[in-house]
């Protein structure tokens, strides 16, 4: 054994570049085939958004498979149709405004300058052009790539139909194809296992929508009631956001406060609005989202920083938008599978006690106790 420990140390420090030289292999495959891969992450969270429909439709009302399928289909385009044209006209209404907010940063900044001119700090930022520092040209420019993105998502969505439609028409009875596939002994044990993966990852991504949409809703309705303009279009970005948390809820506060502040140059109004949005999101985010989802999915905020950086560095927005949940529905993974139980824990932030690094909703018992 003792001549063996060179080799096994050997081995051992090998696999740490081999795992570095994996991971980078992956994540070349993953952005070469980013325009597949990204419809079909779409397509996989929202037929986890609609399987409960589905199994409505066909079991209990007793309509065919396919035509439930085409239903959906039809309801899913529908709904996003509309969702990214309101989108599209709301940002091109907002990048034709964008002059006209450009010459109050411009009043604003002026005004700040000479205050700062009467200071004691006049010396110090002297050497600073404050015109240039705040140029809303690029915001525009950033903001018109933004909707020819979104036209090319309506145009390539076909394929995320494609995709549901074969996601949803393989939701059959997993039980039975395990117990085929397995001995009875193993097949009790893994379709307990894939229920419970099923069940979460759909009770998470269904739940952190509707929660989503509660707080983009509610930010809206604020805005609107403060006056502040393109309230839609902040409440689609909060909507968004709100996948990604701790980061999220702060880039959706600031953005519509600063904005805020550029429209009726009242300081006070902006700091007030922001306070109500801050109180808003810590409500739901803070009171209202653990006691419906619970403390099981509570993500370490190193990872969430991790996974924004490397999924926004391979798809863009849209992958920063899917990196939480996906590393989500990986930590459910890893919770239902005993090896994979540690991961989970260290993918999860600092527990409040022992008993909270346990996962509360899972069970390793028959499937009758599921």
């Amino acid at each position: 054994m003792d001549g063996r420990d060179p080799l096994i140390r050997e081995i051992r420090l090998l696999g740490i570049p081999l795992i570095i030289l994996a991971t980078v292999a992956v994540g070349f495959v993953f952005y070469q085939l980013r325009s597949i891969l990204i419809p079909f992450v779409i397509a996989i969270f929202l037929s986890y958004l609609f399987k409960p429909l589905v199994a409505s439709l066909s079991q209990r009302r007793g309509i065919p498979m396919p035509i439930t399928i085409a239903i959906v289909l039809i309801a899913v385009a529908a709904i996003v149709t509309l969702f990214a044209l309101g989108v599209y006209s709301t940002v091109d209404a907002f990048v034709a405004a964008l002059p006209r907010y450009q010459q109050r940063i411009d009043f604003l900044i002026q005004s700040f300058w000479e205050t700062i001119q009467r200071s004691q700090l006049r010396d110090l930022v002297a050497d600073i052009s404050w015109q240039e520092l705040i140029d809303i040209s690029a915001l525009s420019t950033v903001l018109t790539s933004s909707l020819g993105s979104i036209f090319a998502f309506l145009t390539n969505f076909f394929l995320v139909l494609f995709f549901m439609m074969f996601i949803l028409a393989g939701t059959g009875d997993v039980g039975k194809k395990l117990r085929k596939a397995f001995y009875p002994q193993y097949a009790e044990r893994l379709e307990h296992i894939v229920r419970n993966i099923d069940h979460q990852v759909r009770q998470y991504i269904f739940t952190k929508t509707l929660i989503s949409l509660a707080t983009g809703s509610v930010a809206t309705l604020i805005l609107a009631f403060f006056g502040v303009d393109f309230a839609l279009l902040w409440g689609v970005l909060t909507f968004l956001l709100n996948y990604i948390p701790n980061f999220g809820s702060i880039v959706a506060t600031l953005l519509p406060s600063l904005f805020s502040l550029i429209q009726f140059g009242d300081l006070g109004l902006a700091l007030l609005l922001g306070g109500i949005l801050t109180g808003m999101q810590m409500v739901i985010g803070n009171v209202i989202e653990p006691k419906i989802m619970g403390e099981s999915l509570d993500l370490s905020p190193l990872l969430v920083l991790v996974a924004l950086i490397f999924w926004g560095w391979l798809w863009g927005l849209i992958g920063m938008v899917l990196s939480v949940p996906m590393i989500a529905t990986l930590k459910i993974i890893c919770e239902n599978v005993p090896p994979l139980k540690p991961l989970a824990v260290l993918m999860g932030g600092i527990p409040a006690s022992p008993s909270a690094s346990k996962p509360a909703s899972v069970t390793t018992g028959s499937p009758g106790n599921g």
